[in-house]
């Protein structure tokens, strides 16, 4: 089984608590953030994402959701996307 996830809703990312010097997210946690989704002619939609842990660790890239059976899932991505 997957260990227990708890998510927490922030409207920004200077509000969750970091330590000062590293910027770890306190709690073994990570932010994650979600861009603008943009909308193809092909019904799927791009959707930009990031992963933070600390100053020099984290990820992101761009995925392509697709309604499947009435609900969004990640069926790919664009193949770019950045680390730190």
């Amino acid at each position: 089984d997957d260990l227990p996830t708890k998510v927490k809703w922030a409207e920004d990312f200077l509000e969750v608590p970091r330590d000062n010097k590293t910027g770890v997210v306190k709690g073994n946690g990570a932010i994650i953030t979600l861009g603008n989704i943009h909308f193809q002619e092909d019904g799927t939609a791009l959707v930009s994402a990031s992963r933070y842990i600390a100053n020099l660790a984290a990820i992101g890239m761009t995925y392509i959701v697709e309604r499947v059976d009435g609900v969004w899932q990640v069926v790919g991505d664009t193949g770019r996307g950045w680390i730190s």
